[in-house]
């Protein structure tokens, strides 16, 4: 019954590969990001924006978002998610009043991002297109989602020229 409303801030997924994803992982210590890659993406929100990620609807164990995660995402944004794949902690995450999700699926597993056996995927970038269903998203489109569906419309804001330019 709520409706999600905000500026896509994305982040995508892809099926792990051990050499890539120690990479990926060496790389984001460099540039200071701290925890799970799963917590990078959510470190970035400010307010009004939406959380939108592509985890390629991975199901078993594949849930990087749970209670956890999906307070953390309310504090920095005060708003929720698209997220193409499943979440955990169903009872926590409804104890969020105004925290609205368009995900989809549940599960009870958890994802396994940390290098070792079980690894099943890696974060591959932040604020890049990604792919949510048939549609490209681009970081900044607004997000409608309402009556159990979501439509991404292009910031066109970015595209217009300020008078003084001439």
């Amino acid at each position: 019954e709520q409706v999600l409303v905000g500026r896509a801030l994305t982040a995508v997924w892809m099926p792990a590969r051990p050499d890539v994803h120690k990479v990926v992982s060496e790389t984001g210590e460099k540039d200071g990001r701290i925890g799970g890659q799963n917590a990078w993406p959510v470190d970035m929100l400010v307010e009004g924006e939406v959380y939108v990620c592509d985890h390629f609807g991975l199901k078993n164990n594949g849930a990087s978002i749970g209670d956890n995660v999906a307070n953390a995402i309310y504090a920095n944004s005060g708003n929720g998610i698209v997220y193409d794949g499943v979440i955990r902690d169903i009872n926590g995450l409804r104890e969020l009043e105004n925290f609205t999700s368009f995900v989809r699926d549940y599960h009870p597993s958890h994802h396994r991002s940390t290098l070792g056996p079980g690894l099943n995927s890696t974060m591959m970038g932040i604020n890049s297109p990604i792919r949510i269903g048939a549609v490209m998203v681009m970081p900044g489109d607004v997000v409608l989602g309402r009556d159990g569906g979501v439509a991404f419309i292009p910031a066109l804001v970015d595209y217009v020229i300020p008078v003084n330019a001439f």
